[in-house]
């Protein structure tokens, strides 16, 4: 796994950041939430990243859906920091 990992972050994910390097996470951070669950039960709701100490405000995220997504079984985002108008 971890080399198809590299070799997504290589040619996939470095060439979207626009430069010839990159620092990635590893290994990588999977998250599972299940469908009907109100916002993962109380354990983490909507937030930002930058919400939370320890993370560089360059950092960037990827979201790879390993799943088909759309309407509320989907990544919800703001339309601006600290909107609050989260929305998939």
């Amino acid at each position: 796994f971890m080399e198809l990992y590299h070799d997504f972050c290589t040619h996939v994910i470095v060439p979207l950041v626009g430069d010839s390097s990159a620092f990635v996470q590893e290994p990588p951070t999977l998250r599972v939430h299940l469908g009907g669950q109100a916002q993962a039960r109380g354990r983490i709701g909507m937030h930002k990243d930058s919400d939370y100490p320890n993370h560089c405000r360059a950092e960037v995220n990827f979201w790879v859906p390993m799943t088909e997504v759309g309407g509320s079984n989907s990544l919800f985002v703001e339309s601006a920091p600290d909107r609050g108008d989260f929305r998939p």
